[in-house]
């Protein structure tokens, strides 16, 4: 899937003003905080994914290619346990789930009317989607988890109707927004928390839009630098984790 890794380039282009290397050399970095894909063989052999907490001894078969489900003999239906046993060893679980109307998905679960999507779950009318999880109408995400209408975003989550975004959560209606969490109706903003049609901001801080776009510039430097090098950056989280061990 070229498409995909061709668009991850530009998107973190147009986020950090320049490419931060391949996809792929990211995944760990771009899985941390999405829903865990998982992969199991069919009794065929094929590679099945998913993301349901399935046992771990569950018989897998591909989404489409089941068999008619074989009749429970009679004999075994007398008491709950031989019920159970018997379905146990009748009952198979499906992965690879795509529906509607969808084209170049690859290694992806519950998908539906979407296009360009790779190693992602719970994605509806979606394109150009990776590591990604429970997101409708959106296009050019990565590493992101839960929201919707939403454009050029990286490691976010709990976003809606949010364009250009990294490593930010709970924005509704934001663009242009770093390392930010609960914000709505802002723009131009870095480090900011609970702010309201707010813009060119630093640290909960207005700035001059000069100021801002100079010190954005020297951060986004910075974080492009790190990712490079070190295939990761702190995410909010960590921010989070690090101040609670400070205070402790």
């Amino acid at each position: 899937m070229a498409d995909i890794h061709l668009v991850f380039k530009s998107v973190s282009s147009v986020l950090l003003k320049r490419e931060v290397g391949e996809m792929d050399e990211l995944q760990d970095y771009l899985t941390k905080y999405t829903v865990p894909m998982k992969v199991a063989k069919s009794e065929s052999g094929k590679d099945i994914y998913y993301t349901a907490p399935y046992q771990k001894d569950a018989r897998f078969i591909s989404f489409g290619n089941t068999n008619p489900t074989p009749k429970i003999n009679m004999n075994d239906i007398r008491d709950i346990d031989g019920i159970i046993s018997a379905c146990s060893e009748t009952i198979a679980y499906s992965g690879n789930k795509v529906l509607g109307n969808c084209q170049h998905i690859e290694e992806s679960e519950n998908i539906t009317d979407s296009s360009t999507v790779y190693r992602s779950s719970e994605i509806l009318r979606c394109e150009y989607i990776a590591y990604s999880s429970l997101f409708r109408d959106s296009k050019y995400l990565f590493g992101c988890c839960h929201g919707g209408d939403n454009e050029f975003c990286i490691r976010c989550d709990g976003i809606n109707q949010s364009q250009r975004c990294f490593e930010s959560s709970v924005l509704f209606h934001c663009f242009d927004t770093y390392y930010s969490n609960n914000c709505k109706n802002c723009h131009d903003v870095f480090f900011c928390f609970d702010q309201q049609q707010k813009s060119y901001m630093i640290g909960n801080n207005e700035l001059a839009k000069d100021r801002y776009l100079e010190l954005k510039g020297q951060l986004l430097e910075q974080i492009t630098d790190e990712l490079i090098r070190k295939k990761t950056v702190p995410s909010l989280v960590d921010f989070f984790i690090d101040g609670f061990r400070v205070v402790g």
